[in-house]
């Protein structure tokens, strides 16, 4: 997988999301073009809400709406 991120980021994509839907605990790991492929920037619990920082600044997300980040 991190082999996978590298040409990701390569390409120009600067946030990559690893969701594990079956893990009980950690569901989201994000990486990022700044700190690299192989450990994640972030991991985010099952009960969290993750961002897509620095992709999607932080005041243009809406909890709990994909369409409204696509959309403003």
């Amino acid at each position: 997988m991190a082999a996978k991120r590298r040409d990701y980021f390569a390409a120009g994509t600067r946030v990559v999301w690893d969701v594990d839907l079956l893990s009980e605990t950690v569901v989201v790991r994000k990486y990022t073009a700044e700190d690299g492929a192989e450990r994640p920037a972030s991991v985010f619990a099952r009960s969290e809400a993750a961002d897509a920082h620095p992709a999607v600044r932080p005041d243009h997300a809406r909890s709990g709406s994909v369409r409204g980040l696509i959309e403003d």
